[in-house]
């Protein structure tokens, strides 16, 4: 029920249903400027204008206009006035309220004044347009998976009629308590609201994906399974804590790779590493190529400080020898032919000492550098 009543708080607040400062009066907002009252009429297809004679002259008109913003999320917006703050607004839209006048507007103009028994099944017979369900995109500003996936969203909400698409900012204060709600811990999260159930965006986040998705909205697939890598390379010995020593201790020359399942650069060598395994065998190159998940047998990974995946290491005899930084399949064997400890990189020259027009400034220089100078760009690097 709460994750319920704060989605109708935020479709109605934030989704640029209602673009007012809202005041707390649940999923009805209280607006007392005539320029913000323009600017929602003119904006939205279906505004509700409740006039009161003083502030809390439509108590008695909560409950109803509350279950009807619940009914009609994303489609109206409902707005009190207060006449006794907002004298210029009343006298402006022409309401008289004694002590309460609803006016409805349509497509930014006067459509009738509500006249009809105080009921929710009346009211609704206000909203001819048939309601449609709304997509929600959760995102935050500094996320970079959400500013590739806005300009698709935008252009799927210009091409799509049968659902509205909305988004949130729930990195913004204010909307903690929904983003608490909704369990939102990684971003964009877009879920689909049809009735009071959310279904999870099941699609691909392309425009494509997004208008496709929205022919029959289903949560994702879960997914499958990953097959354990031993399944797919025979060809690879496959070490634990247990028996890493022992298998080693025979072999005169080893590569072993450590790795973890969920490393994509990991996933992008296992073929190559399987490969390279299979051409040992069949060219009857001495050595062995195994593996170990760093993930499962920690007291190896940590004895030879394993800290990055994939980290391949060479062997003697269960003896440690040096790292192995080549991924491809031909440097692999190439390798294995003749294994041999790669030279150390070459030494860096500092860019300090590189000649160029570039000042190189240090904390001994720094402060004094700044003052001679009337404008100075500045790259701090490392």
């Amino acid at each position: 029920m709460l994750a319920q009543y704060l989605l109708t708080c935020f479709l109605i607040f934030s989704l640029g249903l209602i673009a007012a400062e809202p005041v707390g009066l649940g999923s009805v907002t209280l607006v007392n400027d005539l320029k913000e009252l323009k600017r929602i009429v003119k904006s939205h297809n279906n505004v509700l204008l409740v006039f009161q004679k003083k502030k809390n002259s439509a108590s008695d008109w909560n409950q109803i206009l509350t279950e009807v913003s619940n009914q009609m999320i994303g489609q109206a917006s409902i707005v009190k006035v207060d006449c006794s703050a907002e004298k210029k607004a009343c006298k402006y839209f022409k309401a008289s309220p004694s002590p309460v006048q609803i006016q409805h507007y349509k497509d930014g103009k006067f459509n009738v004044n509500y006249d009809r028994k105080k009921s929710v099944k009346e009211m609704m017979q206000l909203f001819k347009r048939t309601r449609v369900p709304v997509l929600l995109m959760f995102y935050a500003p500094w996320c970079g998976h959400c500013k590739r996936l806005k300009p698709e969203y935008a252009s799927a909400a210009a091409e799509t009629k049968d659902t509205v698409l909305a988004a949130m900012d729930v990195d913004r204060e204010e909307n903690a308590g929904i983003r608490q709600a909704f369990n939102i811990t990684g971003y964009p999260t877009i879920i689909y609201i049809k009735g009071n159930e959310p279904i999870p965006y099941g699609g691909t986040f392309t425009k494509d994906g997004i208008l496709s998705w929205l022919k029959n909205p289903t949560p994702p697939k879960a997914p499958e399974p990953e097959k354990d890598w031993a399944e797919e390379a025979p060809d690879v010995k496959f070490l634990t804590d247990n028996n890493f020593v022992t298998s080693l201790a025979q072999q005169s020359s080893a590569l072993v790779m450590f790795y973890a399942p969920w490393c994509g650069h990991c996933k992008a060598m296992k073929p190559a590493y399987q490969a390279a395994a299979q051409q040992l065998k069949q060219l009857g190159i001495p050595g062995l190529l195994a593996a170990v998940d760093a993930t499962k047998y920690r007291k190896t990974a940590e004895q030879f400080k394993v800290t990055g995946f994939p980290s391949v290491k060479y062997f003697q005899n269960a003896e440690y020898k040096f790292d192995f930084n080549e991924r491809a399949e031909d440097k692999i064997v190439e390798f294995m032919k003749d294994p041999k400890e790669p030279p150390p990189p070459p030494v860096e020259v500092p860019w300090s000492e590189e000649p160029s027009e570039v000042h190189h400034l240090a904390h001994g220089n720094f402060a004094d550098f700044l003052k001679k100078k009337r404008r100075t760009l500045v790259m701090f690097y490392a």
